[in-house]
């Protein structure tokens, strides 16, 4: 039986600098977090590539993108590609 959650961590010599969470079952992503000073540097991408290469590999739902984003979230996702469904919840308060 696999877990409720599947998670993929971006690490540096200084410690973990990025994570993905995303749901065992339907595969929508729970959260995404790479630290501030490391933004914008590929760090959720290569989360994302690593992430659906496991998934294949283990036979396990991959990370699908959800709802809820952020303004950056909602960026990244599109970025990325994949199924990008509209925004149901807007997180931090912005409007398209």
């Amino acid at each position: 039986m696999f877990p409720e959650e599947h998670e993929i961590t971006a690490v540096s010599d200084s410690g973990q600098v990025g994570r993905l969470i995303w749901d065992a079952e339907d595969g929508e992503i729970s959260h995404l977090h790479v630290g501030e000073p490391v933004r914008r540097r590929g760090i959720a991408t290569a989360m994302w590539e690593t992430a659906h290469e496991e998934a294949e590999t283990r036979g396990i739902t991959p990370p699908t993108h959800s709802s809820q984003r952020t303004q950056a979230g909602d960026s990244w996702a599109r970025a990325v590609g994949g199924d990008v469904p509209d925004l149901t919840d807007d997180v931090d308060g912005w409007t398209q």
